[in-house]
């Protein structure tokens, strides 16, 4: 089998993650991020739902 060289893994690289961003599942920039954030509803949560989360993180997500 042939290895590409390290100029072909870069280019290759840039194109992956250009058709990556293209098709939407590249990941957002700080500034799409902010504005996805920014966009999104608020949604408050009661205090049993807030102790849910952190039971859940705390435990690892082990129930």
């Amino acid at each position: 089998m042939t290895r590409m060289s390290v100029e072909d893994d870069k280019f290759w690289n840039e194109v992956v993650g250009d058709l990556r961003k293209k098709r939407g599942f590249g990941p957002l920039t700080p500034e799409e991020a902010q504005a996805a954030y920014d966009a999104a509803p608020e949604e408050p949560l009661s205090e049993d739902r807030i102790k849910e989360i952190v039971k859940y993180a705390v435990s690892g997500g082990q129930g």
